[in-house]
């Protein structure tokens, strides 16, 4: 395919458009003509993903309208009084927004319930992707001033969790952005650039790592996280506390506590298990609930979790250090909180699961005899 824009408009000669013409010797022309040309050959193969990059002003936004038209308006009209989860087409099942939502990285409960208004810039663009995404009347989703108003950090989490849902759904995504950070972020088949009319097709590759260390932390560090947890802010008075550091930066807090059993005195929960908003959707939370497993079971341990929220129910699911002991759907009508209306009810009620860690094949059995206590594994453990 061969892209051909041109764009003219005429202008008034007013007196100070010729000052300015002569200001910078400039021909006083009364229309003002800009071109692009170059190809963008595609039609050639299959692909999921596109990027057209470059400075502002370079002509990204023209040639994303003169190639899709309507489609590139991506300008979603949010309620001021209603939550963000009932904002969406009617039609659309709620376990298909919230699948969304997580999906692209918003996977505060908590925020869910908020109008578009009250959310973070984050949040309100991760609620922007999920629209977008959603919206089936779009063969190819195309998103004008992708990631433009948001931090560089929230900007190259995101592009990696609309990359892999994209992928996942077989769709076809367009970004339009002036940032080229988020290439190896967000992984396009192409990239065009228009400032400079170039077209490159691109390999799919692996994302960039970020380094988490686990470290043992003190309970006041719950304050950080306490208003993101979907269910309570209280933290259990004799849970031991971890955060998850990348860069230098605390992105995530997990509590771990003894676990009551009849028989066994070697069992865990995690209590407490929360990411930033900003750093949801890398799996940072996964990392650490497997990480902090394996230490205790290398301890005689074994560590369980108990969840009900949705996308961590999907995570350790899918995961091979996680066993599902037992999952159970209590009545909706049995709970006050608004999340078992607009969140948790997938069929009539809320789902809540049980989860053990499995250690990787090869470790050495659990004794189940072990009575050390807690607080012991807590003073010696370094979790990295």
């Amino acid at each position: 395919m061969k892209v051909h824009v041109s764009r003219e408009s005429k202008v008034q000669k007013t007196p100070r458009y010729i000052q300015m013409t002569a200001m910078f010797d400039l021909s006083p022309e009364q229309k003002s003509k800009r071109q692009w040309s170059f190809d963008l050959p595609i039609e050639s193969r299959s692909w999921n993903i596109g990027l057209i990059v470059g400075p502002s002003g370079s002509g990204k936004s023209t040639v994303a309208r003169h190639l899709w038209g309507e489609l590139a308006d991506t300008t979603h009209r949010w309620p001021r009084d209603i939550a963000v989860i009932d904002a969406f087409d009617v039609k659309t099942e709620t376990k298909t927004i919230v699948e969304t939502f997580m999906a692209v990285g918003f996977a505060t409960p908590v925020s869910w319930l908020q109008p578009y208004d009250t959310l973070s810039n984050g949040e309100k663009f991760r609620c922007d992707m999920a629209r977008t995404l959603l919206s089936s009347a779009k063969d190819v989703k195309v998103v004008d001033e992708f990631t433009s108003v948001v931090d560089r950090q929230v900007a190259k989490v995101v592009s990696h969790c609309v990359g892999k849902k994209v992928r996942v759904d077989g769709s076809q995504f367009v970004a339009v952005s002036c940032h080229s950070d988020i290439i190896d972020w967000l992984q396009p088949d192409w990239i065009a650039e228009p400032a400079i009319g170039a077209f490159e097709w691109r390999s799919l590759q692996r994302r960039p790592e970020q380094q988490l260390e686990i470290r043992k932390c003190k309970k006041d560090v719950w304050d950080r996280f306490k208003h993101y947890h979907y269910l309570s802010a209280d933290l259990h008075n004799a849970a031991k506390c971890f955060c998850g550091v990348v860069n230098g930066v605390v992105v995530a807090f997990a509590a771990v506590v003894h676990f009551m059993h009849p028989l066994r005195k070697n069992i865990c929960t995690i209590n407490r298990m929360v990411v930033l908003p900003d750093w949801q959707g890398l799996g940072i939370a996964l990392k650490m609930s497997n990480e902090i497993g394996k230490s205790l079971w290398d301890n005689d341990h074994e560590l369980r979790y108990m969840v009900a929220h949705p996308g961590v129910i999907s995570m350790l699911s899918k995961s091979p250090r996680w066993r599902a002991n037992n999952i159970k759907t209590s009545r909706a009508s049995a709970l006050t909180s608004k999340m078992a209306k607009h969140i948790l009810n997938f069929s009539d009620g809320r789902t809540s699961a049980s989860f053990s860690y499995v250690a990787p094949q090869g470790s050495r059995s659990l004794s189940n005899r072990s009575l050390m206590p807690l607080s012991e594994w807590y003073d010696k453990i370094g979790v990295v």
